[in-house]
């Protein structure tokens, strides 16, 4: 067996950016829902914060208001209001995404190479959607089509950003409880506020559980397709001077779901014998500094850290000796385990309007970036009771970019804006069928809008975006 490492970023490039509307995209922004209630959704993902109506690029967002009235538990259950975004099955909740038909089917053996960027409060967790709890959540952002200057590899196809709720200036909590059939049930709290007249915090905890609408007739169970689903957030504001903002950010997320959703006849009532498991244990944390004691300049730094344990199997023949019989089609399991670590820095300087360039037509954002991926997988097949595969591997990834982008306004209303990031990948991957591949991988892309605001109120912007991503392997090519 054969390990062929594939420089798929030359080939998803281009691709994305002529079948893409974001080739040559032009809208009309009439947020009719957003005016009528008087709200102004501030789009927070780029690098600097805009209202949702002034934002190039094809948007989603949930405001807090909406996510609450849509009563929902999961982002899962949000993916079907927002154009162009799909999820793949297989699995308890989803961890790979699609936008406009381009990101990851499935679990995958080898390198994780996301073309969806996942992020949540400034860490990285893209390939780990599972844990995209909305409790206390402030809003999320579902930007579509490449990236390419902002996130990088991670977002060829685009972003999903989310932001949980954030440390208030006065005490505020609130309580939620629900139960539902199939022995669904949560529980949450959240309260914050300030502790000194420098430190705020917020601090959110749910627990979720359900049997899941399936039922498991050979094992005679209902709860083979549990949700077991526990997590927390807390977020300090810390404000040490006049010109300094800290703000840290901690996730626990720990979910103990069954996985046994197949059945040979499609039904709600499953067969299988041996049900699986999707469970995800994840710590993330960052750290996001801003400082505004330059009149000319603002400078931020974000660090993050994210760890997650998964455990991910399941029943492949979906069914039983008595359902198949003696010479039933086969009896074949699967079992991966998952341990992944990312550390990410950025360092980013924003001008003020007193430091825009040519005379005060140009503003600007320069920085840079430092990426560090390790992750191992175990992976058991078995088919018949003996070993039909099994790997196991290593892979790390470290990667460091350089970003610029610049908007020179022609006047008030009229602005053109050129981004760009070089970003290069050293990757390292090790397995026990004795492959050893050290690859690299050299990437650019960027984007260039012009804008436009007309007399009235209507946006409408043409850009052309260019995304990229790494390479990845193909394992199990002969």
């Amino acid at each position: 067996m054969k390990l062929k490492f594939i420089p798929l970023h030359n080939l998803l490039i281009y691709t994305l950016l002529f079948s893409s509307p974001d080739f040559f995209y032009a809208q009309a922004f009439a947020n009719e829902k957003t005016e009528s209630r008087g709200e102004i959704i501030t789009v927070t993902a780029d690098f600097v914060e805009q209202q949702q109506n002034r934002v190039a690029s094809s948007i989603t967002v949930f405001s807090e208001d909406e996510i609450e009235q849509l009563a929902e538990q999961h982002f899962e259950e949000l993916i079907t209001w927002v154009p162009n975004l799909n999820f793949a099955g297989g699995s308890s909740r989803p961890r790979y995404f699609q936008i406009r038909g381009i990101g990851e089917r499935s679990q995958y053996q080898g390198a994780p190479n996301p073309s969806v960027g996942f992020i949540i409060d400034d860490i990285d967790f893209s390939g780990m959607g599972g844990i995209a709890t909305t409790f206390d959540t402030a809003q999320i952002e579902v930007l579509r089509g490449p990236q390419g200057s902002r996130y990088g590899a991670n977002a060829l196809a685009g972003l999903i950003y989310i932001r949980t709720a954030e440390p208030d200036d006065v005490f505020r909590a609130k309580a939620e409880f629900s139960y539902a059939e199939d022995n669904t049930f949560s529980s949450g709290i959240a309260a914050g506020g300030p502790l000194s007249d420098q430190l705020a915090y917020r601090l959110s905890v749910q627990q979720y559980n359900s049997d899941g609408f399936r039922k498991n007739l050979f094992l005679n169970r209902t709860d083979t397709n549990e949700k077991d689903e526990f997590s927390s957030h807390l977020k300090l504001r810390w404000t040490p001077g006049e010109n300094w903002t800290i703000n840290t950010a901690l996730i626990k997320v720990k979910l103990n779901n069954g996985y046994d959703a197949w059945a040979a006849d499609n039904s709600l009532f499953t067969q299988s014998d041996k049900p699986g498991r999707d469970e995800q244990d994840t710590l993330g944390a960052s750290v996001k500094i801003n400082w505004d004691g330059n009149q000319n300049v603002r400078f931020t730094s974000i660090s993050s850290y994210a760890k997650s344990d998964v455990l991910f199997s399941f029943d492949g023949d979906w069914g039983n000796p008595v359902l198949w019989g003696v010479n039933g089609p086969y009896d074949f399991t699967s079992e991966t385990v998952r341990n992944r670590k990312t550390t990410s820095q950025e360092f980013r300087f924003n001008s003020k309007e007193s430091g825009r360039l040519f005379s005060g037509k140009m503003d600007w954002v320069a920085g840079l970036y430092f990426l560090n991926l390790d992750e191992s997988n175990a992976i058991l097949d078995l088919f018949n009771g003996g070993i039909y595969n099994q790997l196991n591997s290593d892979y790390s990834a470290n990667s460091h970019a350089v970003f610029a982008e610049l908007n020179y306004h022609f006047s008030e209303v009229t602005s053109l804006k050129y981004g760009l990031r070089v970003e290069q990948r050293k990757s390292d991957y090790v397995d026990s069928n004795g492959q050893d591949l050290s690859p690299s991988d050299s990437m650019t892309g960027g984007h260039l809008t012009l804008e436009h605001l007309h007399q009235n109120g209507i946006f409408t912007y043409a850009t052309i975006a260019k995304g990229y991503k790494a390479g990845g392997f193909n394992i199990g090519t002969n």
